[in-house]
């Protein structure tokens, strides 16, 4: 190769390096602009109105944090009662009325099981994970199968108004027992705005306060 060929050539390795350089910057950009879902900070006092399709409405409302666990009331099999939860929003321990321990879950099903993840953070668009885990259904313990994931991001309509959340499919299975269902979260309202489902009904956001 003579002189020439080879400034040509080293010419062109320079002006290749700026292109790479913009490709590379542009993909970083398209990297950090995927959304992504934290763990939301609550406040004593948030509260969400959920409105279902049948029956009554729901509302829940956080009336303490305590050693990092979210303290609601509010739920529908027990709306006096106080529902600890972790931050992957499982009820890790449920006291009645009277603030004694309750022997069964009352409808909170995963209560006392550990095991259950229904939200693993953050929350970011294609992601999937399984809880495996028992839970108490008609005073039975019985093995759940739940296979999660992320479809992605986009806008509900729900009565407590219009919201950016994120797509979350469950499938679940326990024996030859199969449910699927899909639940919109959004890290604005700081729960799920809106569910459905092929087993029971569905339900979505009235309204909610949130600090």
């Amino acid at each position: 190769m003579g002189l020439r060929s080879a400034r040509e050539e080293t010419l062109r390795h320079v002006a290749i390096l700026p292109i790479t350089a913009l490709l590379i910057s542009l993909s970083l950009r398209v990297a950090a602009a995927e959304p992504t879902a934290e763990f939301p900070s609550y406040a004593v006092g948030d509260t969400w109105t959920i409105e279902r399709s049948a029956g009554p409405n729901t509302d829940l409302k956080l009336v303490a944090i305590e050693n990092n666990l979210m303290v609601m009331t509010g739920f529908q099999q027990c709306p006096q009662c106080r529902a600890y939860l972790d931050r992957n929003l499982a009820p890790i321990k449920l006291l009645d009325e009277a603030g004694k321990p309750l022997s069964s879950a009352r409808g909170l099903f995963s209560w006392g099981y550990p095991g259950w993840k229904y939200l693993d953070w953050p929350l970011t668009p294609n992601k999937t994970w399984r809880i495996e885990a028992d839970g108490l259904f008609n005073n039975q313990v019985l093995r759940y199968t739940i296979d999660i994931t992320v479809l992605g991001v986009e806008e509900v309509e729900t009565k407590a108004g219009t919201f950016e959340a994120f797509k979350i499919s469950r499938k679940w299975q326990s024996g030859k027992w199969q449910m699927s269902e899909t639940l919109w979260w959004s890290s604005t309202v700081k729960w799920y705005v809106k569910r459905t489902g092929d087993k029971e009904a569905g339900w979505e956001l009235k309204s909610f306060t949130v600090k």
